[in-house]
């Protein structure tokens, strides 16, 4: 949610960067000078009249505009006035309006296609700007802020504040910036919200439907740390996503609700989801993009007559982990991704439609796949990416994007249904033999498989009518193939390729 747009315009919302200054006391003029440089530098323009009454410099019909924050797309913030007072001690308290617009057009070659305002509204704010020798620091706390949507329109005209609604507010809003002058400039940010609302609405008028989404988000927390490089992450200039800063980010909550309700004349469906807790951290720099993502005890529950009975399922933890290269080099670089599903349960009533008769054994089903490696990148994602002027495709031209070293497989475990199958080995690969194996390189390495209540499960499903025993017995046969009893029904296995190519299974050379 904090990507795409959300560093541009956040920039509005947290963050007041200042060029070199003389250490001590920060004045209006020089705050408002350095707000303006610091949107220029995100290529925004900056207008409007400035003029001072006493200690208070002010700025009236104030427009920040960016005609291309991306392709076809502009983005315009529009206030009356703002005022940046001189404070005891040496400090800018900025006091912007109470209500304010942003404006966001989308455009073709030849026109505007979407045009979206939306209204930003804060009530009981405060932001003071300080200076402390080379660090600037920025506190603020508004009661509410809050984002609604005024005005959508498209080619066929203006949509009516009944067919189209969507609002987002943060409740005790309060944060911390800070800036560090230094050789490397440093920023870092933390937020806090005590609730975060997002509420929309879509009901056409020429279609009788409705569709409806709520989320809430309680004790929202939130962190940006950023530093510049001063320079290309290479250099020879040659980067995968050229990120100019490293750039790391942290935000999690403690609840977390959302509802979508959906009908029209014939059907519907209700769909409701709650966590107990969520995190998400991301951090990019030459060394790599790194991120992790956490939900806790997550339930939810779907029911209307679009769905043949009504289902609910709950996720004890659900757990996420990727890294990813940045920078191209010669050298090997790590990737890998971690996915664990823990505790799966579905409810009584799934079952009884799945397994009216109680055959299977109801247990909750579990996933964990961890798989790392290490690969050569030799081209940026972009350039691979692009099949052609007007189609981006990252697997287009995959061969012309890295070469794969090697693999591991830790772990990759399933479980449920009274059966467990557990895989894991290592290969590494010949880039210079692409004849061996057709297309890829060679690889040499092994895996090993082990299996626990496959007959029980087979002969399960042979009761429920899922199979018949002609299926069972080409599945057992299979499995006897490629594995060895080691107990009561539990198989293992072990294949590997050697260096030469060839396919081995326990022992026995295959291919």
């Amino acid at each position: 949610m904090f990507n795409g747009l959300g560093p541009r315009i956040a920039i509005f919302f947290f963050t007041v960067v200042f060029a070199n200054i003389a250490l001590g006391d920060i004045t209006p003029e020089e705050a408002w000078e350095h707000i303006r440089e610091r949107f220029k530098a995100s290529d925004f323009t900056v207008s409007g009249t400035r003029f001072s009454e006493g200690n208070t410099l002010y700025v009236s019909d104030l427009v920040f505009k960016n005609d291309k924050i991306f392709d076809g797309i502009s983005l315009e913030y529009v206030a009356n006035t703002w005022s940046l007072t001189q404070e005891d001690g040496g400090n800018v308290s900025l006091q912007m309006p109470q209500d304010s617009i942003w404006k966001l057009e989308f455009k073709d070659a030849e026109k505007t296609f979407l045009s979206v305002h939306l209204g930003q509204s804060i009530r009981e704010g405060e932001f003071v700007l300080s200076r402390r020798n080379d660090q600037i620091k920025e506190e603020y706390f508004f009661e509410m802020l809050s984002i609604k949507l005024l005005k959508f329109e498209d080619e066929n005209g203006e949509v009516s504040k009944g067919q189209l609604q969507f609002s987002v507010s943060l409740k005790d809003f309060n944060g911390v910036s800070q800036k560090v002058k230094a050789v490397r400039q440093s920023t870092a940010a933390n937020f806090n919200v005590g609730q975060l609302l997002i509420n929309a609405l879509v009901s056409p008028a020429e279609r009788n439907l409705s569709a409806s989404w709520n989320s809430e988000f309680s004790n929202l927390k939130l962190s940006f740390r950023s530093q510049k490089q001063g320079g290309r992450l290479t250099d020879d200039g040659s980067t995968a996503l050229k990120p100019e800063l490293n750039r790391s980010s942290i935000y999690g909550y403690d609840i977390g609700q959302t509802k979508i309700n959906y009908f029209n004349q014939k059907s519907n469906i209700f769909i409701a989801s709650e966590s107990k807790g969520g995190s998400y951290s991301a951090d990019i720099s030459e060394l790599g993009l790194n991120f992790l993502s956490d939900i806790s005890a997550w339930d939810v529950s779907l029911k209307g007559n679009l769905l043949p009975i009504p289902v609910t399922f709950s996720i004890l933890s659900l757990v996420h982990n990727a890294v990813l290269p940045t920078t191209t080099s010669e050298i090997e670089q790590k990737v890998g991704i971690r996915i664990s599903i823990q505790d799966l349960a579905v409810s009584e009533t799934f079952w009884d439609r799945f397994d009216p008769l109680k055959i299977f054994d109801r247990e909750t089903f579990n996933l964990i796949i961890d798989l790392e490696g290490t690969i050569r990148l030799i081209n940026d994602y972009e350039t691979a990416g692009w099949k052609n002027k007007n189609e981006f495709d990252i697997f287009d031209d995959i061969d012309g994007l890295a070469e794969l070293l090697s693999v591991s497989l830790n772990k990759f475990s399933v479980s449920g249904l009274g059966a467990e199958f557990l895989v894991d080995g290592a290969f590494s690969f010949d880039n210079d033999d692409y004849i061996t194996f057709e297309g890829i390189p060679r690889p040499e390495g092994g895996i090993r498989l082990s299996v626990k209540g496959f007959n029980d499960l087979l002969q399960k499903m042979s009761t429920a009518g899922f199979i018949g025993s002609d299926e069972v017995m080409g599945a057992r046969m299979l499995m006897g193939m490629f594995t060895v009893p080691v107990g009561m029904d539990e198989l293992e296995s072990e294949l590997w390729i050697d260096s030469t190519g060839g396919i081995y299974a326990n022992g026995q050379r295959i291919q």
